[in-house]
């Protein structure tokens, strides 16, 4: 994928950039006490705009957007 610049410059992310931009998650909680009454995982964009949204929502409550380590957003179990 490219990205031209003003001016006419472009900028190609290499294979190894974009399959990081790619596989990079977050999670979104919504929390009612030591209660979570919604979640969300997406791409780092989403999820900002749904911690946004949420917090209009939801205001007073407590929002968290965390990373998800590991490889498209998998979980690593200990």
């Amino acid at each position: 994928m490219s990205h031209r610049f003003p001016g006419g410059a472009e900028q190609s992310r290499t294979p190894t950039e974009k399959a990081a931009a790619d596989t990079q998650r977050r999670r979104v909680r919504v929390w009612f006490g030591a209660h979570v009454i919604a979640e969300l995982i997406a791409v780092p964009a989403s999820a900002d705009r749904y911690a946004a949204a949420m917090d209009r929502r939801f205001a007073g409550l407590r929002i968290t957007n965390d990373p998800i380590p590991g490889p498209a957003g998998a979980e690593q179990v200990e």
